[in-house]
């Protein structure tokens, strides 16, 4: 299988619909999801991965980037609009998503970031910088887990008072 060959998440996400298993979940959005519009960015090697968390997210309203790999990421975060939340598998070649928690901290130590990744989460830097252990999301997952975990962190990064 290729880098960009779409193997079992892509054959899974044709598979039976509607389902809530690999990139299954609900097809449609509530009004709460579609408030906002936050700019979610999502940082994997694999193309069939990128490309599905950013159809699913972009149904459900949000603006969505993506990276290749740390580099790509930094760029992105450094950019316009601003990013308000990370989405980034963990083993990439090259700059991986280690790497890029640990620049993030100290660029854009605000930004909540989500680690997806089919590598244990004992790879992961310690905690995010507020102590916390970093939100870590099992390949193969489900993309309403996923879209849970997202709502939360930016609920909770809209409670934080500064931001």
């Amino acid at each position: 299988m290729t880098r960009d060959d779409p193997g079992d998440y892509s054959t899974r996400e044709r598979s039976a619909a509607p389902h809530q298993g690999f990139f299954g979940g609900r097809s449609g959005s509530s009004d709460h999801e579609r408030e906002g519009g936050a700019h979610l960015l999502i940082v994997d090697d694999e193309a069939s991965i990128r490309v599905s968390l950013h159809r699913y997210f972009t149904k459900l309203g949000y603006r969505v980037s993506m990276a290749e790999n740390g580099r790509e990421a930094l760029v992105t975060l450094s950019g316009s609009p601003p990013v308000d939340l990370v989405l980034t598998d963990l083993v990439m070649p090259g700059y991986d998503g280690r790497e890029l928690i640990l620049q993030m901290r100290t660029e854009h130590p605000t930004v909540p970031v989500i680690v997806i990744s089919g590598y244990p989460a004992a790879l992961l830097p310690d905690a995010g910088p507020d102590g916390k252990p970093l939100p870590f999301i099992a390949k193969p997952f489900a993309l309403d887990a996923v879209a849970h975990e997202v709502r939360r962190l930016l609920h909770e990064r809209s409670q934080r008072p500064h931001e």
